[in-house]
């Protein structure tokens, strides 16, 4: 049985959406992220989303979620999402 996040979650494909959104979303919870864990402003990106990452593994640990088969998942929704002209998760299988 998946398990549930007590948040409102966003639609698989809420209408209308696009690419831009999708990274937007991304950005506000990186931004969200950065400000709860007291990143340095002018931190570079890259150093957040690395430590977002890293925090996720510990996350996926504390609730058994295979990390591995979701970054594997999403590679699959940002090919759909991209039409497989995207260039992330090209050595994910």
């Amino acid at each position: 049985m998946a398990k549930r996040l007590p948040l409102r979650a966003i639609d698989d494909d809420p209408k209308g959406c696009d690419n831009n959104d999708r990274s937007r979303w991304a950005a506000i919870g990186l931004e969200r992220f950065a400000s709860e864990t007291g990143q340095i402003p002018g931190l570079e990106i890259e150093d957040i989303v690395s430590d977002f990452i890293a925090d996720l593994a510990h996350f996926c640990d504390r609730h058994n979620i295979d990390l591995q088969d979701q970054i594997r998942r999403a590679a699959g929704n940002y090919d759909a999402e991209t039409r497989g002209r995207g260039v992330q998760f090209t050595q994910v299988s």
